[in-house]
């Protein structure tokens, strides 16, 4: 899933490889980015391709894992459905913060991605690894489970005295995205 805009990787060996080494049945959102919808559409047997959804909680929901850019929404939106995060290349400064996020609480994973082939083998061990899966699970239900007792007010200092800002909060503030 690459968010509204569709920010995921464009080349079709990155996949070929992802539809061989994956066996299973994978939904790719590509959000606004109607070139990459046309590029993959109907290519890959075990890839289905979607342009923009309105309903994406229904895919959260049935999903085993979310493979994307780590912006704030998708992070929560995955945290509240209980499906785990393979946070990819992590470029601007509130995903780096939401990758950080992702590893320290162990809801998910993050990739930078170098190589097609040796990527779609590491993404297919990750999928294919339910024990892991099912430990970033646990974590997300442990952390709903913390988070809903607390306050806004409470939930946003935690967090952002457990990331490493770089600044104070009031510098901060107008880029923090978690």
């Amino acid at each position: 899933m690459g968010g509204g805009l569709g920010l995921l990787p464009k080349r079709l060996d990155f996949y070929q490889h992802l539809s061989e080494k994956i066996p299973a049945d994978m939904t790719l959102i590509t959000g606004k980015n109607e070139k990459l919808y046309r590029k993959l559409h109907g290519r890959f047997k075990n890839i289905h391709v979607l342009g923009y959804v309105k309903n994406i909680e229904a895919y959260f929901l049935r999903s085993d894992l979310v493979i994307t850019k780590p912006g704030g929404i998708t992070t929560f939106e995955a945290i509240y459905s209980e499906t785990p995060i393979l946070a990819l290349n992590p470029t601007m400064r509130q995903e780096k913060y939401n990758a950080e996020f992702i590893t320290k609480h162990e809801i998910g994973k993050t990739f930078i991605l170098e190589n097609d082939a040796r990527d779609a083998e590491r993404i297919a061990a990750l999928i294919c690894n339910n024990t892991q899966i099912e430990h970033y699970k646990q974590r997300m239900r442990q952390m709903k489970k913390t988070y809903a007792a607390c306050t806004m007010t409470e939930l946003i200092n935690e967090l952002t005295t457990a990331l490493p800002l770089g600044g104070t909060l009031h510098d901060e503030i107008f880029s923090f995205n978690f």
